[in-house]
């Protein structure tokens, strides 16, 4: 009998072993098809995920913060396929669970926006900042949602203290500049840029304008962060000879590399050596000839160096490809500011 009843609780361990791998390998596997892009695999991954939580209940003696990563991450997923109402209802399931998430109540803020429920998102963002102080994009989008209202005094309130969070950040002296022209206060738009640039013996801003909106982690992994990552992150603690070292080592192992070179021109750009930057940039753009990053980046060089007719023809040229916030702001700020 007791070697029954060994064997039958055995047997009871092995199956949960396995259960627990099966379930942990369709998360991990939902997070890989995300971030390569393939949402109808994540989304499939983690719906079978959840299916097997369908039940949890989360208390004293049953907590798994999975299960409430898994609805952040197919909120995400539902947000970059453009369904935010499920993407919603996905961070709401997320924080019953565990509403201390900062990232998830930023996320949610974003979808409400998208939806223009501009009330529910300012809600949503501040108490993402309300979790965590330093919380620097929402404040961010906070001021883009206090700028939809037409409150640019609120708006401009938000994107200061981004910046005093985080004192090279593109994003918010990009905004704070757009702001400034909207209000016509051409002399602080025009210092803000001049800060924005490095002129006033401070980092350079603008190469933290690719920030990404989400930010994901799921228990128990991990990954290698790509080569372009890996340079931005040495680029963001001012490693500029680790990142120019990677740059070199990556041209000279494979040849040229639109994206390298595009990376190695930044780096040059954030130096000041702007001759460098010019040169590596315009090799880059005889790879791609439409590489948004690479034609902003020349045209805040040679605004830096005083040459506006320059300037303008790049942000031009970018924003033909494709209209973002720097080309827009600075293609008004060239007509506007003397």
């Amino acid at each position: 009998m007791k070697k029954i009843l060994f064997l039958a609780i055995f047997l009871i361990m092995i199956s949960t072993i396995f259960a627990a791998k099966k379930d942990k390998e369709l998360l991990f596997s939902g997070k890989k098809f995300y971030e390569s892009g393939n949402y109808k695999k994540a989304m499939e991954n983690l719906s079978k995920f959840l299916e097997l939580h369908k039940n949890f209940k989360k208390n004293f003696f049953n907590y798994s913060p999975r299960v409430e990563r898994a609805y952040a991450l197919r909120g995400n997923t539902y947000f970059k396929i453009g369904d935010f109402k499920n993407a919603i209802k996905d961070y709401k399931n997320s924080l019953k669970i565990n509403d201390s998430q900062s990232i998830v109540w930023h996320n949610l803020g974003i979808a409400y926006m998208k939806i223009s429920d501009i009330d529910n998102a300012i809600k949503s963002l501040k108490k993402a900042i309300s979790i965590n102080k330093q919380q620097e994009k929402s404040y961010y989008y906070l001021g883009i949602c206090y700028e939809l209202k037409n409150d640019l005094k609120e708006a401009e309130k938000k994107l200061k203290k981004l910046v005093s969070i985080d004192n090279i950040n593109g994003n918010g002296y990009i905004k704070l500049i757009d702001i400034n022209l909207k209000k016509n206060n051409l002399d602080r738009a025009k210092e803000l840029l001049f800060t924005s640039l490095g002129l006033k013996d401070v980092p350079v801003s603008i190469f933290k304008l690719e920030d990404s909106i989400f930010d994901i982690y799921i228990y128990g992994y991990y990954r290698e962060l790509p080569l372009i990552e890996q340079i931005m992150e040495y680029l963001r603690v001012n490693n500029f000879k680790k990142a120019i070292k990677l740059c070199k080592s990556e041209l000279k192992k494979n040849g040229k590399n639109e994206e390298v070179l595009v990376s190695l021109g930044i780096i040059y750009f954030t130096k000041k050596k702007d001759s460098d930057a010019i040169n590596t940039l315009k090799e880059a753009l005889k790879l791609k000839k439409d590489d948004v990053l690479a034609l902003n980046y020349l045209g805040l060089t040679y605004l830096r160096k005083g040459n506006r007719e320059e300037a303008k023809k790049y942000f031009e040229m970018a924003n033909n490809v494709r209209g973002n916030l720097i080309s827009n702001v600075l293609l008004k700020y060239i007509e506007r500011v003397k």
